[in-house]
């Protein structure tokens, strides 16, 4: 390892190859996923997203807030939200408000 590689890896962490991507747009494409994710997920209508602070520099800049449902089924899409979720928290990031 490069002494310059060793350097940043110390001092600013691993990299993270999360995209950005505006927080309307980050629940936008949860909701879709949801809704394809089968018949108990129909009556998904969207999700409330909150920005955090990670605790380390590989954790997710967001969390779910909350949830819109239509109707009582609750069990198929909470467990879909929670795959899609925890795959999408690898893969996105809250972007910076300009």
């Amino acid at each position: 390892m490069e002494p310059r590689q060793f350097f940043r890896l110390f001092f600013h962490g691993p990299d993270d190859s999360r995209q950005p991507i505006p927080c309307t747009h980050l629940q936008t494409a949860i909701a879709e996923a949801v809704t394809k994710a089968g018949r108990d997920c129909e009556a998904f209508v969207g999700v409330i997203i909150n920005r955090k602070n990670p605790e380390s520099p590989l954790d997710a800049n967001w969390e779910v807030k909350g949830v819109r449902l239509d109707r009582e089924n609750r069990e198929g899409a909470s467990e879909a939200l929670a795959k899609i979720a925890a795959r999408m928290q690898r893969e996105f990031r809250i972007a910076n408000a300009v």
